[in-house]
């Protein structure tokens, strides 16, 4: 008897790779500087090509592949948190007045936590209110031993600083 379909089984794995691929781009979210959902979309990723090679008979690969993949995922935030001391900090701070000299001390404040200041932005004049100005604040600052409580209190302890908003995750 002859074969009277006429199929491609690579077609399966390509339309099953490009559709979870699909999904997973849509796991992913960037808010400013942070990104997240990668880990969501590799392991998407990582358990269809483990579900292909099971079901195309390659249990042995399956299985390790299955192995490696857990113990990734379960053990990889050990390094993550030994290698990354740094997060963001970003904060919106109240001006009231003396603009000018208020940011060269809240810049000797950060300076001496060891923020490293990434962007200062002040709001265009159409936009500053009569009442005083927000500036916004990012920089980096190292984890260990960082006391983000008491920098702001530093912060709001400025004569000319009516308050410090901090930014959530």
């Amino acid at each position: 008897m002859s074969n009277i379909y006429n199929m491609d089984p690579s077609r399966i794995p390509a339309q099953l790779l490009s559709g979870i691929g699909f999904i997973g781009a849509g796991t992913i979210l960037r808010d400013g500087f942070n990104v997240k959902g990668l880990t969501t979309a590799a392991g998407l990723l990582a358990v269809t090509c483990i579900g292909l090679s099971i079901g195309a008979g390659f249990y042995l690969g399956g299985i390790v592949t299955t192995l490696i993949v857990y113990i990734i995922l379960s053990y990889s935030y050990k390094i993550s948190d030994k290698l990354d001391h740094f997060d963001i900090l970003e904060l919106n701070v109240k001006i009231n007045n003396e603009v000018s000299k208020t940011l060269i001390a809240i810049e000797e404040i950060l300076s001496k936590y060891q923020v490293e200041i990434k962007q200062m932005k002040r709001p265009k004049k159409e936009d500053r209110d009569e009442d005083g100005e927000t500036i916004r604040i990012i920089g980096n600052y190292n984890k260990k031993g960082f006391k983000k409580n008491e920098l702001v209190r530093t912060l709001v302890a400025i004569e000319n600083i009516e308050e410090v908003l901090q930014e959530e995750d």
